[in-house]
């Protein structure tokens, strides 16, 4: 981590370089770094680009929105604008865990909003609809048993996948077991 003596000498370049030694030590699965140090390079790269050399304490919602703007010129969608931006705010809000920002910088940032659905230039997130059913109805034989079951599930309840999978868990795993009077005597 670079070594700060004043933090309104903190510069947003020193912010990034101490985020990512953080981030490469903390965001890593079965020794690899996850796909999150990628995503958190690219937002923080024009973020570097417009505003490495600002103190910290100087980076504000305008800043912020400015980054954002070159984002949606680029051609980026609202999700992804989003999300970049919010990565943005996350390595501020370090920032301020590790006593390099200030807690009021941090908290100017927190005003930006996310871009709403159509009140903003940047192109709308490609909305997933459901697969065809036809599609689903052919596939469905083809998957092993407790997925078929667990799309079943799905089509009955018209439920996400993660609630299906423990309606389908208990049922078919946890069940013969909870209910075994053999076990309990």
């Amino acid at each position: 981590m670079p070594s700060v003596t004043r933090r309104d000498r903190f510069c947003v370049i020193d912010l990034i370089a101490a985020y990512k030694d953080h981030a490469e030590a903390y965001y890593v699965q079965d020794g690899e770094p996850t796909k999150t140090i990628a995503n958190l390079r690219i937002a923080c790269r024009r973020l570097r680009e417009l505003y490495g050399s600002l103190p910290t304490e100087e980076f504000g919602p305008a800043q912020l929105r400015a980054v954002r703007e070159t984002w949606i010129n680029d051609g980026n969608n609202e999700g992804t604008v989003n999300c970049k931006t919010t990565w943005i705010k996350h390595v501020f809000r370090w920032g301020v865990e590790q006593e390099l920002v200030s807690g009021e910088t941090w908290h100017r940032l927190e005003a930006v909003r996310s871009l709403k659905r159509g009140r903003s230039r940047a192109k709308p997130s490609n909305a997933r609809g459901p697969a065809p059913r036809e599609d689903v109805d052919s596939t469905v034989d083809c998957l092993p048993q407790i997925i078929g079951d667990m799309v079943r599930v799905q089509l009955l309840t018209c439920c996400r996948s993660v609630p299906a999978s423990r309606i389908v868990w208990l049922t078919a795993i946890a069940w013969p077991f909870l209910n075994s009077t053999s076990r309990l005597s």
